[in-house]
């Protein structure tokens, strides 16, 4: 009788020791993944959603202008650009991913009303609004990118940010060609329309 009680004693204390056991290990776990977010600084988490905001909206200009672009130039230009800027969110998902961080789904309001406001032009117009959107929404965020760079303490968040800045590097003067396309052509287009006027 007195091995049996022996028997079931040592029995109880074994599943307490392996249930305490497996508590401590959760715990451990746990509070480890609480510090890793809590050393995340919020300020960084901002910019870094922000970023990737900037690159959804770079990206749907982009595909917009691949499609209703008038010249191949500007075709090209924002075929290249979309390829730039989904390589620049792979790099960011990447880093997030790593750190974490939830990222957002689609691009802010302000910037879905001038793509709203972009896709209403047509033949030149549209060309013209097109770069113009893409280069100032890419100042805004090569800019963000540098300063996060410069203030991160995340490892992956500065990498992540040097390769986006490296493979855009080229974009402006890109940009500067498509625009100067653009503008012999609007000129050639008004001389043509007011010879026209004048024959009429």
């Amino acid at each position: 009788m007195k091995s049996l009680i022996t028997i079931t004693c040592l029995f109880v204390l074994a599943v307490f020791i392996a249930v305490a056991c497996n508590n401590s290990a959760s715990l451990s776990s746990t509070t480890g993944k609480i510090s890793q977010d809590k050393s995340i600084d919020k300020y960084e988490v901002n910019l870094l959603s922000t970023a990737y905001e900037d690159c959804i909206y770079i990206t749907k200009l982009s595909e917009e202008g691949s499609m209703r672009s008038t010249s191949s130039e500007t075709k090209n230009f924002a075929d290249n650009v979309s390829t730039m800027y989904k390589n620049a969110m792979n790099e960011i998902e990447e880093a997030a991913g790593k750190m974490k961080i939830e990222l957002p789904l689609d691009m802010r309001g302000e910037q879905l009303a001038k793509w709203k406001e972009m896709v209403k032009e047509t033949g030149w117009n549209f060309d013209k609004k097109f770069v113009d959107l893409i280069m100032d929404a890419s100042y805004k965020t090569k800019t963000l990118l540098s300063n996060i760079q410069a203030s991160t303490k995340s490892n992956d968040v500065q990498i992540a940010a040097k390769n986006i800045l490296s493979f855009t590097s080229n974009q402006k003067d890109m940009a500067e060609q498509v625009k100067q396309l653009i503008n012999e052509q609007t000129k050639e287009n008004i001389v043509l329309q007011t010879s026209t006027a004048i024959n009429e």
